[in-house]
């Protein structure tokens, strides 16, 4: 941006020009990723078949959503026919109740026949799909799109059964080669798919790798976006707040954990905390700040605060609610992350009334809060980002001071400890007791609290009657004997 640029800016609008950790939709610009747009369209046209890989948060969906499918718009094949990419589609969709014919082809019928009603698509088979979906499309090239393909291979990871029949039946479909077709997913899960490339043309053997955001790269996406609503981001304020992006913390076999700079930046990570800084600035000048600077990125940005706000915000829109956010909070704190601050891996998802644990579990993973291994058949579960500890703490701590009782507290920390100090007894109790009964849900931990602190109120009173009852003989008792004591030595004096 030239020096012209910035004395003379354009108004600047209202409008966050950083999409924070959602991906980026059809229409928007996605910054920095020119090269790849275009080394993975090209690669496509070519080959037909491509699987499109990366670590999580690499911004796979981004780039197919916002990239690949508007340029792939716009080609055409020799010059005759152009592509028409699909919409995302997931395998991930829950079978109905009543059950479907395959739940994976069941999925992706949802996506490529929105209009259809789902009771007519329960037993189609992914041809008869696809045939239904192109006859209208006679004059257009076909490119189905997969994103975050492995969930087939995660959703339940014994399913080999359905799992056979869903890549047998994609092997039909691409076996007309006027049918193209990409395939994106994490690549720490490609060694499942061994098993099934035997039914896909070319057994999947191209390949492309999307990388995280280099420093360079990192930086264009800080300062394009502003600069487009004619804000000036400075170098001095992008290359701080790139240096704070790129500290990441290591463990060290003999030194424990320590700081060390990466030669990359995390697009989600960049994009939620460049979100906040504008959100912050927005109200500060009433949406009319012509620049961000180094004193803008040293005064305002707070990492762990948009990371705070950006679980909360996840967590809540996963939750159906206060009981199931509790649920879920407790399960971040206790089962991913270790009394010493550190991750930790768990098997078992987050388990709340109203909801599948798998289908939360995914959702979170949707959001870059946790990712997902499978080994053994079994999948594990870890926080996505070591960065995300201290948010996750401080952000549960924040909630439940906000919205819990200190009984409710209380039963927290007693599930955790089964410290007898922390029950409650007499009148603590009985307002327990009622607030309990006015509440729409209790959980069952909440519930066995007070049960237990009923119990433990009830065995207190019995000993205390008790020990009143025994006090009371005792003082009797002790009574008699000074009375007799007193008539032993009247009798005496009288003789």
């Amino acid at each position: 941006m030239t020096a012209t640029d910035r004395d003379e800016p354009r108004e600047t609008t209202w409008d966050n020009p950083y999409v924070g950790p959602r991906a980026f939709r059809p229409g928007e610009r996605l910054p920095a990723r020119d090269q790849e747009i275009y080394d993975l369209t090209d690669l496509l046209i070519a080959e037909r078949v491509v699987l499109l890989h990366s670590p999580s948060g690499a911004g796979k969906t981004s780039l197919l959503q916002a990239g690949v499918a508007p340029m792939l718009e716009r080609k055409q094949l020799l010059r005759q026919k152009p592509f028409r990419p699909t919409q995302l589609l997931r395998v991930k969709t829950p079978p109905p109740a009543g059950g479907v014919r395959n739940r994976y082809v069941y999925s992706v019928a949802l996506d490529l026949l929105p209009h259809r009603n789902p009771s007519e698509l329960d037993a189609m088979t992914l041809p008869e799909v696809l045939k239904e979906v192109t006859e209208p499309m006679r004059t257009e090239i076909p490119v189905l799109m997969f994103d975050q393909f492995e969930e087939i291979l995660i959703l339940d990871p014994t399913d080999r059964k359905n799992q056979e029949i869903f890549f047998d039946e994609l092997g039909a479909v691409l076996a007309n080669r006027h049918v193209w077709a990409v395939f994106a997913m994490r690549e720490d899960y490609m060694g499942g798919l061994d098993r099934y490339l035997i039914h896909l043309p070319g057994h999947l053997s191209t390949t492309y790798r999307l990388d995280f955001l280099d420093i360079e790269a990192a930086k264009v996406s800080i300062q394009e976006p502003s600069a487009d609503l004619g804000v000036d981001f400075t170098d001095e304020a992008a290359d701080e707040l790139l240096r704070r992006l790129k500290t990441v913390k290591v463990q060290s076999p003999s030194d424990g954990v320590e700081e060390v700079e990466a030669p990359y930046v995390q697009p989600f990570q960049l994009q939620v905390v460049c979100r906040n800084l504008w959100k912050i600035l927005a109200k500060k000048g009433r949406g009319r700040f012509k620049t961000i600077d180094l004193r803008d990125v040293e005064h305002h940005l707070d990492i762990g605060q948009a990371l705070r706000q950006y679980y909360g915000d996840a967590v809540t829109e996963v939750a159906d609610g206060p009981t199931a956010e509790l649920a879920i909070r407790d399960w971040f704190e206790t089962q991913l992350i270790t009394v010493q601050w550190r991750r930790n891996q768990t098997l078992t998802g987050p388990v709340t009334e109203s909801a599948d644990p798998a289908a939360v579990a995914l959702a979170l993973q949707d959001a870059y809060l946790i990712r997902s291994d499978t080994r053994a058949g079994s999948i594990w579960y870890e926080l996505a980002h070591d960065q995300l500890i201290t948010p996750v703490l401080e952000d549960n701590r924040t909630w439940r001071e906000s919205r819990l009782e200190p009984w409710q507290q209380n039963a927290r920390d007693w599930q955790a400890t089964h410290q007898r100090e922390l029950l409650l007894a007499g009148p603590q109790l009985r307002y327990a007791q009622r607030h309990a009964q006015a509440l729409d849900t209790v959980t069952a931990q909440e519930r066995e609290f007070l049960d237990e602190s009923a119990r433990a109120d009830r065995e207190r009173s019995i000993f205390e009657r008790t020990r009143y009852a025994k006090n009371f003989f005792a003082g009797l008792a002790l009574l008699e004997l000074v009375v007799i004591l007193v008539l032993v030595v009247l009798l005496l004096w009288r003789g």
